[in-house]
């Protein structure tokens, strides 16, 4: 929605100016993002007893993420069915969050 807005509202000069703005942002953040991409693992490599815990904590995560996000929308008065929607988008944007903030 927010893209939408800014190209039917902004003029070319302010588009140009966020254009330059994000492209030196990203030229920026792909030097700490594709290190982390290219890096692979060998799940054959790793012992069964690892490989089942890190299973573990990422489970553990998204059920955290899931039941922090659920509580905080619960209590700003919404309806149940939009607690549990906004507990399921936000989980997932919460995990691409926390995993590119170690990275700046």
């Amino acid at each position: 929605m927010a893209w939408a807005t800014a190209a039917n509202t902004w003029t070319k000069e302010d588009k140009s100016a966020a254009d330059m703005m994000l492209k030196n942002l990203w030229d920026f953040f792909k030097l700490f993002l594709f290190p982390v991409i290219g890096a692979s693992v060998s799940f054959s490599s790793l012992p069964v007893q690892t490989f089942l815990q890190c299973l573990g904590l990422v489970f553990s995560s998204v059920v955290i993420k899931f039941l922090a996000t659920f509580l905080a929308s619960y209590l700003s008065d919404l309806k149940y069915e939009e607690c549990i929607f906004i507990s399921g988008i936000w989980t997932g944007k919460a995990s691409v969050q926390v995993k590119y903030s170690f990275l700046i």
